[in-house]
This record gives structure tokens, sequence and C-alpha cells, in this order.
């Protein structure tokens, strides 16, 4: 089990988008404008990962990335498991006891 953190996504999400605007051979400017959100916020977004969710699912539709995260969103909560099922799941105690630990000290 592959586990993300926050920071990851806030890494990583942006980059994702970037590159998909890329691909479609749009700039900054005009993912902006066919967004109908300011030139500002795409480069924050693409920079530091911050953005409200609205502006965030305005560019996701113009990247026709809408299916996916809402795909995306279906898939996780479907396997999502608790702490506890997890820690079940796990082979050895000191295992255990070690993701205790790490819950613990976060």
């Amino acid at each position: 089990m592959v586990f993300i953190t926050p920071n990851d996504i806030l890494f990583k999400l942006p980059a994702l988008l970037r590159q998909r605007r890329v691909k479609q051979g749009l700039t900054q400017n005009q993912l902006s404008e066919k967004a109908n959100v300011s030139l500002s916020v795409v480069r924050k977004f693409e920079q530091t990962g911050q953005i409200s969710l609205e502006s965030f699912i305005k560019l996701a539709f113009v990247l026709d990335l809408t299916d996916a995260i809402l795909q995306g969103i279906e898939q996780n909560h479907q396997n999502s498991k608790s702490i506890d099922e997890i820690l079940k799941s796990k082979v050895s105690d000191g295992s255990k006891q070690t993701i205790r630990r790490r819950v613990r000290n976060s």
C-alpha cells in the first residue's frame, strides 16, 4: 500500500495540470481566459499548489480532467481503509508497532 501525503499532492497535482496544459498547447494566459480565472491564480497554482477548489475545478474542466478526477475519488473511496484495518493487515507485530508509533508521532 502506498501512502500519499498532502505535501505529495501539493507537489504533484500542479505539475500534472501544467503538463496537461503544455500538452494541449495552452499558455498560462490562454488557460486562465478559457477557465475564467485570473492569470495570477494559474501562476500561483503552478508554482505553489495553492488554489481554491472552485478555480481548480475550472482549470480541470478546461483541461478535460474532471472525469479522471471523479473516477480517482470514487476508486479511492471504494478502496479506503481505516487505520485499524491497515494495522490488522500487517503481518508482524513489529510492523504494527512501527506504524502506530509513526501515527502517534505525526
